[in-house]
Parts: structure tokens; sequence; C-alpha cells
């Protein structure tokens, strides 16, 4: 579901995107904001062995936030679509899980990432890849064409039922399961079970337990937590978070999240 923010320059924003993407794919040594290559890849639990074979120049240009493998390994045969591809990490690993009689479709609005992705593809003979240049918010592709919709932080800013309409069979996207421990999370289904038994947990307790699971091993500092949350919202109360954690903890277990003082958390 689209936010409207009164003010905001889409076009602006869109453009400032690019610029940054762009010399993330042009210049991978600077220094940014945010962590990016093989390294943070490898931090994120990427599987290391699928990882070597892809390209120095796909993995120096990485910037995702998450491991969307992590929710389970892709099967052969299946079909793919990687949104917001970058550089073509994503979609090279992807690649190598569905094998020859699957496919992988990244898309990326940044023409410098499509041009080093689409040259990863070829320097790994890659046949069943394809790198289209194109927005997320308007998918250039027929319904019921893909098993499973991969992406690196964008799915959560577009429309759910467009995405269900790509899938072959959108029942497949619910069976995609992240599992710590005894904890079984169904990001597609909102559902979450401990040992087998269902719990029941607010919209926003269902986002922070997301999170964290798509990071576990990290620490989690309080101010990232409240950008997740509330990028929109200029009045952040930071104790709001430990009423979410207190939460959590009651209802998951008192050793699921644990609190690394004036550092922040990580799942235990």
């Amino acid at each position: 579901m689209a936010i409207e923010v009164e003010g905001l320059d889409v076009a602006l924003l869109r453009s400032e995107i690019q610029r940054t993407y762009a010399d993330v794919s042009t210049q991978p040594d600077h220094e940014f904001i945010f962590p990016t290559g093989r390294a943070w890849a490898l931090d994120l639990g990427y599987p290391e062995d699928l990882l070597a074979r892809v390209p120095e120049a796909s993995c120096e240009s990485f910037a995702g936030v998450a491991n969307p493998f992590s929710m389970g390994a892709l099967q052969p045969g299946e079909d793919v679509l990687d949104v917001g591809s970058g550089a073509g990490m994503d979609s090279l690993v992807a690649a190598q899980m569905v094998g020859a009689s699957g496919s992988v479709t990244g898309i990326d609005m940044t023409p410098e990432m499509v041009v080093k992705a689409r040259g990863s593809v070829a320097e790994m003979g890659l046949g069943n890849v394809t790198i289209v240049e194109g927005s997320a918010e308007h998918l250039p592709f027929d319904d019921a064409c893909f098993d499973v919709v991969i992406s690196n932080h964008l799915l959560h800013h577009l429309d759910p039922a467009g995405l269900t309409s790509l899938l072959e069979d959108s029942a497949r996207l619910a069976n995609r399961l992240v599992v710590h421990n005894d904890i079984e999370l169904s990001p597609a289904a909102g559902t979450v079970a401990v040992a087998g038994k269902p719990i029941d947990l607010t919209a926003q307790e269902l986002r922070i337990l997301n999170y964290f699971m798509h990071r576990h091993g990290r620490l989690i500092s309080q101010n990232e937590l409240i950008e997740h949350l509330y990028p929109f919202d200029e009045e952040r109360d930071p104790n709001t978070i430990e009423v979410y954690i207190g939460r959590l903890r009651r209802k998951l277990g008192r050793d699921v999240i644990k609190t690394q003082r004036g550092m922040g958390y990580r799942l235990g």
C-alpha cells in the first residue's frame, strides 16, 4: 500500500535515489552511510559457496539490508523475480539455486546497476538470467509468470495485490518461513508460532520480530528500529521500542531478544 506524504517531491526523491545507487555502482570503494560489499553479504548470512561464484563487480556494489534466502532456499526449476536487483548479486545467487531448469528476472531503475548486473550475468555464462531496466512500481510482466518474488527492502513499498498477481501460485509465497530456533514466522501470512503453537502478535510486534529474524546475530540499535517503524514520523519516542520489546519477550520468551546496554538488541 502506497503512503502519501504531503509536500514530497517524488520525482526528486527518485532522482536522488538513482544518483546514490549509481555512485554505489561506479564508486564501490566510496564510504556510504549504509554498509556495502561482499563482506556485508557474508555478515547477513548469504551462502558462502554460492556467493563465491558471483563476480566481484556485483558483490562490491551490493547494498542490501537483509538476506532474502534466510527464508529458505529457492527450489530447482522455479521462476524468480528479483525486484530492485541492483548490481545483480541476489539474482546470481538465486540463479544458482534454481538451476538451468529455472529462471531469474531482475529489475532495477538505475542504469549503472543494470549494466553492471548484465556484465556479471555474461561473465558467469548464465542463460537463465534476464536483467530489465524499469520501475518496481510499474512492473512490466504478465500475471502468473513467476513462482517466487524476492527483494531487498523494496517489497513493503509495493502493492501486495500487484505482486501476488505475478505469482503462478500465490499460496507458495505464504509457505516461505523464516525460522529461528523454535520460532517460525511467515511474513506473507502474518503468522508466528513458537514450538508449533500459534502466537498472536500485533502488526507492529510482527514488524519488529520480522526485522530481527532477518538480521539474527546482528546488534540492532534502538535508533535503527525507530527508523524502521516510523520512517516518516517527526515525533519518535524511544520508550515505545522498549514497550514493544517487552511485549515480545512476554509472548515469545524472555531470552528471545537480549539487550546490550547502551548499544541495542540482539535476537537470542
